[in-house]
This record gives C-alpha cells, sequence and structure tokens, in this order.
C-alpha cells in the first residue's frame, strides 16, 4: 500500500514579493527540497536493505545519529513500519506500505502541474 502525498509549489514572480519574503521562500523551498530528496533517499536504502547499522546509515545521509532516528520515528507515524534485523544490520520494511512523495510546479492559470523533484 502506498501513502501519497502531492505537494504543490506556488512560485511567484520576484516582482510580486518583497526580497526578503522572497528570500525566506526560497529558503524554505530548498530545505524542503532536501528533506524530501532524503526521504526518497531513506526508502531506497530500507528497501534494498543496505542501510548498515544506524550510524552507517545516517552517515550515508549526511545527518546525525539523533535526526535518523526523528526520520524514521516520522515515517513510523505516517503508518510505515520500519524495522531494524540486527543479524542483517539494516533497516527493513515490514510490510508493503510506502510514502510515495510528488512535488509538482502547479500554474493556477492553466492548470498544469510540472514535477519538480
Amino acid at each position: 500500500m502506498l501513502i501519497n502525498i502531492h505537494l504543490f509549489v506556488f512560485i511567484y514572480p520576484k516582482e510580486d514579493l518583497k526580497f526578503g519574503v522572497a528570500a525566506f521562500l526560497n529558503y524554505c523551498a530548498m530545505s524542503f527540497i532536501r528533506y524530501i530528496e532524503r526521504l526518497r533517499r531513506m526508502d531506497c536504502l530500507i528497501s534494498l536493505m543496505t542501510t548498515g547499522t544506524p550510524s552507517e546509515f545516517a552517515e550515508k545521509l549526511g545527518i546525525g545519529r539523533s535526526i535518523l532516528f526523528q526520520y524514521i520515528q516520522e515515517m513510523r507515524e505516517m503508518g510505515v513500519d520500519i524495522r531494524y534485523s540486527n543479524a542483517r544490520k539494516s533497516y527493513y520494511y515490514a510490510n508493503e506500505r510506502r510514502i510515495k512523495i510528488l512535488v509538482e510546479d502547479y500554474n493556477p492559470e492553466n492548470k498544469t502541474a510540472n514535477k519538480l523533484i
């Protein structure tokens, strides 16, 4: 079972926003994109059962262990059953439930969406 998350990003021309607001929104968007890309990388490594130990997994993602545990907890709160195998030294999915994240740039004028990441 997939959990579909559809996110629409509205991009406004700079002239429509004050510079400070535009810079802040750009920063938030970039942080959000990094977060989504990290979740996708986590999903890939968990699916392949190649995460390694929690320390190795965190290192592969470029984050600390405590942040890794926060991400895993967030995924569990979304209903994904993630477990750790001491024998394989890897996290794995205990069922078929996954998270699918689609980020699109939505243009309300012509009601079109383009995949961003």
